[in-house]
């Protein structure tokens, strides 16, 4: 959505345990949100997670 000049807030990651992280943040708009990243590490791994925001 940043395409459409919106974009998310701050992301806050959360170590849970047991190579869980939990992240959160605040979306400004309801609708389909496609996030990208990329785990650092050897190798790196790159995902992409669907977010339906309502």
């Amino acid at each position: 959505m940043p395409d459409m000049g919106h974009g998310e807030g701050l992301v806050e990651i959360a170590e849970e345990g047991g190579g869980v992280y939990l992240l959160t943040t605040d979306l400004d708009m309801t609708g389909l949100w496609i996030l990208d990243g990329v785990i650092l590490g050897e190798p790196a791994d790159p995902f992409l997670l669907a977010v339906e925001a309502w």
